[in-house]
């Protein structure tokens, strides 16, 4: 009767380097003797996405959830059944973004705040039972948690049981927050591209760099959706290699946007500006860059309509005495060095609109 050996160090280390990151991260918190074998060897993940109840792992997602009274919340919630606005106490261990009510949670905010909620409403809102309490869902696996700690030390504590000490390598970063998210110091990521997914998470950009190791930057591409966009940006955008702009611009803001936009530094540049759809808001664009100037190679270009784009190609036609070539473009001076050559080009069902700076 043949009796199994159990595996070597190194056959575990070899398993673990190229094991799915998800079912990686599951072993390591069930099995505690590869704890500190796993920890040791670098973690790759190609889309890790960071919320202030949610992290994804490739195509697994650890869910955090509070129950109260039968009703389900995203958020922390108080004895009322309100969200909870108490104030956390500085901890020199962790980072913050703690974006509740769209205002910085110092006590008389909190205090304000807690009184609109009363005023506003849901005063007779049920107390707090024992049926109260977390819920963790990994893919089809639920456990439930009492609730003596706050759905955000939770995440905190996930955040560190997962990734906490390790070399993290992510290829896309993406991370919003609509309440508060606490992330331990020591939660530092390699990423190659990052997504700030809402307005709240791109107004704490310092507090996403201090996640990111300095060996990573330039990113080599930066994706956001800005709603004060400016020529003040944060560094990490200044310098990534390539900004991925959803343009959702007010007309109020209009210019202020389209001067940002255009006296941008960043090389490559796409914009999805669907919502802009007049042809003559690129002529903008260009005319910035003529009273500015451009590197030669820099690329900028649009997401938009094909009839949007036959609108812009008119104008500049029209303006410029340009007419489209055999090949659907249109060339335009902008220097004695340099000039802008403007595509119009179709990948799959999507149409582009493609403004580059090239030698003459």
């Amino acid at each position: 009767m043949s009796s199994s050996k159990p595996l070597s160090s190194l056959t575990v280390e070899c398993l673990l380097k190229y094991l799915d990151p998800s079912l990686r991260l599951q072993l390591s918190a069930t099995y505690p003797p590869v704890q500190h074998l796993e920890k040791s060897i670098p973690l790759h993940t190609k889309y890790l996405k960071l919320t202030d109840n949610t992290i994804t792992v490739n195509q697994s997602t650890y869910q955090l959830t509070v129950f109260a009274e039968n009703k389900v919340y995203q958020f922390d919630i108080n004895q009322n059944a309100m969200q909870d606005l108490g104030e956390v106490e500085e901890d020199p261990t962790e980072l913050r973004i703690d974006v509740r009510h769209g205002f910085d949670t110092g006590p008389m905010n909190v205090q304000i705040a807690q009184l609109m909620q009363l005023a506003t409403g849901r005063r007779r809102a049920p107390r707090q039972s024992s049926g109260s309490g977390i819920q963790l869902k990994i893919g089809g696996r639920i456990e439930v948690l009492s609730y003596q700690r706050k759905m955000h030390e939770a995440m905190k504590y996930l955040l560190g049981r997962l990734f906490g000490g390790k070399t993290v390598k992510v290829n896309h970063l993406a991370i919003g927050c609509k309440t508060i998210l606490r992330i331990p110091t020591s939660f530092k990521l390699h990423v190659e591209n990052l997504e700030i997914l809402d307005t709240n998470t791109y107004n704490n950009m310092e507090t996403v760099r201090l996640m990111i190791e300095a060996s990573s930057l330039p990113l080599n591409m930066v994706k956001f959706r800005p709603t004060n966009f400016t020529t003040n940006n944060h560094p990490i955008v200044r310098t990534a290699r390539m900004l991925y702009i959803h343009a959702t611009s007010t007309r109020r803001r209009f210019r202020d946007f389209i001067e940002a936009l255009a006296r941008l530094k960043n090389i490559r540049v796409h914009v999805e500006s669907r919502d802009l759809s007049s042809g003559s808001w690129y002529m903008t664009v260009f005319r910035c860059w003529m009273r500015y100037g451009k590197k030669v190679g820099t690329y900028y270009t649009f997401g938009t309509t094909e009839e949007t784009i036959n609108s812009a190609m008119k104008v500049f036609g029209r303006l410029y005495g340009s007419r489209t070539g055999f090949d659907g473009q249109i060339t335009i001076n902008l220097k004695k060095t340099s000039q802008v050559v403007i595509r119009k080009v179709q990948q799959e069902n999507e149409w582009i609109l493609g403004m580059k700076v090239e030698s003459r």
